[in-house]
């Protein structure tokens, strides 16, 4: 059986073993009255075990912290889009649809509101008249998302008399926009609140379209996480376990 042996200048040990670890013993303490300058004592190396261990764990703690903060920013999804959109028959209405800009994020909720669609140019009309309203939303991110396209009906009702011409589109019910790429496998739900505005005068009125984003989530994370991340926590790993394992060599040997 091993002895962890514990020095001490004291006369009155006299060699008798003072305490055993583990039942049966794995460990028996002895106590001896002479020591040189090369011996160290067992209680300094079990302190500096424990001293050891608890430095490692509060690393490990922060480690594991920085990982689990990025872990919750999982559901923050990236948008990027583009849209494209045209009336039919077009009376004079008209839509300048948007470019791609820089990406906006969701809320940890996965929602996303009042992302900007376009202009719609609203002129003087010449009579009542009614139609599609074709759009087409290019989501560049997140990657691999569905292009979502609607054919939204719409209806113009000029007024003569008090020159107050009113411009209806209704769109249709919430969909549902599946991704799959480098920004992970997921969806999200995707609205575009009815457009009713009025417009008096002759000069041409324009509106902004709008849509929501709601419920953006993944159901599978981005197979490749940061570089960085593994090297930072393989690196504190392997330092951790050489480290203990030195030190546990060191003081039992003696």
């Amino acid at each position: 059986m091993p002895n962890l042996v514990v020095y001490s200048n004291s006369e009155r040990c006299n060699g008798k073993r003072l305490l055993t670890f583990g039942s049966p013993p794995a460990w028996t303490v002895n106590c001896h009255t002479n020591y040189n300058s090369d011996s160290r004592y067992a209680g300094d190396q079990i302190g500096g075990v424990y001293k050891l261990v608890k430095i490692s764990t509060t690393i490990l703690t922060l480690v594991f912290g920085l990982c689990s903060a990025s872990f919750l920013r999982a559901d923050v999804l990236p948008f990027t889009w583009s849209t494209t959109g045209s009336f039919s028959p077009a009376g004079g209405l008209s839509f300048t649809g948007v470019s791609a800009g820089s990406a906006q994020y969701t809320s940890q909720a996965g929602n996303l509101s009042n992302i900007d669609l376009g202009t719609i140019s609203f002129p003087n009309p010449s009579g009542d008249f009614s139609g599609i309203f074709s759009l087409k939303v290019n989501f560049l991110r997140p990657d691999g998302a569905q292009d979502p396209q609607f054919a939204a009906p719409f209806v113009v009702d000029a007024n003569y008399q008090g020159n107050q011409d009113s411009l209806t589109i209704n769109f249709p019910s919430t969909s549902t926009v599946s991704f799959s790429g480098t920004d992970g496998t997921g969806n999200f739900m995707f609205t575009i609140p009815d457009l009713s505005v009025t417009r008096a005068g002759n000069p041409t009125a324009t509106y902004e379209l709008y849509g929501n984003i709601t419920s953006a989530h993944l159901t599978s994370q981005a197979a490749v996480p940061e570089p960085g991340s593994i090297v930072l926590f393989a690196t504190v790993l392997v330092g951790v376990g050489l480290a203990t394992k030195k030190r546990l060599q060191g003081g039992f040997s003696q």
